[in-house]
């Protein structure tokens, strides 16, 4: 598949394909074999990301990183082909990318890569999106579980909620049947309980949280800041209030109360 049509499936912003055809015409990188193994396993992969910058050098925006990421991609996709896997799942699991680009573009007028700590999940096909929802299939400290992820673009509708259930576990039973029947977790500021408090009876969120019981909470984690209030890394009189959610929740946290980061277990 040629590059502009590898951007084109993704849906890369056009500004974007043009730096990343830039990068293309100059000298090839050439990312080490065992470099690559490095960041495509979950125990090395944080390590393996540093490696990469490092011998990328000079990259300020983070598209030399991207540029490798979607070559290894290339490499993905023919896993895919080979396990079976239809290329529509591929398509919408490799379109974190520019979902991430295009987020943080929205609040800071920059097209800037910084995700290439995270997208080592997607290159190594432990992580898929399936309907509105990424499934992650994790494996540490002994322990065998799926970790569910929101997307920010996820209808979270019941309606679509029980659809992406429902096609992820035909994906697993077809696929990984090794993975049928493990746990489903979700670790994300959307299982705070304190959204009881800030949403309104019928929020999608809170339907979607009531699925879930806590397991265990982080109410000291600011985490949710990246997410609700992206580009803000400190409870301030600064924060925007441009949606109601964040005007409920600026109040809350400058009152000094929390809502942390809360790890959930589906019933």
């Amino acid at each position: 598949m040629m590059s502009s049509e590898w951007y084109g499936l993704l849906e890369m912003p056009e500004e974007v394909t043009s730096m990343l055809e830039a990068i293309g015409a100059e000298e090839p990188i050439a990312v080490p074999d065992a470099l690559k193994a490095a960041y495509l396993c979950r125990e090395t992969a944080e390590k393996g990301c540093e490696q990469i910058r490092a011998l990328l050098g000079d990259d300020p925006n983070g598209m030399k990183m991207l540029y490798v990421v979607l070559q290894m991609a290339g490499e993905t996709w023919e896993k895919y082909r080979k396990k079976g896997i239809p290329a529509d799942i591929f398509a919408q699991t490799m379109k974190l990318a520019p979902r991430f680009l295009r987020s943080r573009h929205g609040w800071s007028g920059e097209w800037k890569f910084v995700h290439g700590w995270w997208i080592w999940r997607e290159l190594a096909m432990v992580e898929f999106r399936v309907g509105c929802l990424e499934y992650e299939l994790v494996e540490e400290e002994g322990r065998r579980f799926i970790s569910l992820h929101i997307p920010s673009d996820a209808d979270m509708s019941a309606e679509s909620i029980d659809a992406s259930f429902a096609s992820f576990r035909a994906f697993l039973h077809t696929y990984y049947p090794e993975w049928e029947n493990l746990p489903w977790e979700c670790d994300s500021w959307m299982m705070s309980p304190a959204l009881e408090q800030l949403l309104p009876e019928g929020s999608k969120i809170l339907a979607f949280q009531r699925r879930f019981q806590v397991l265990e909470e982080n109410e000291d984690s600011m985490g949710v800041l990246e997410w609700v209030f992206p580009g803000y890394g400190e409870v301030s009189e600064h924060l925007p209030e441009n949606t109601s959610l964040q005007r409920k929740m600026k109040k809350w946290l400058l009152g000094g109360k929390k809502v942390g980061w809360t790890r959930a277990v589906l019933r």
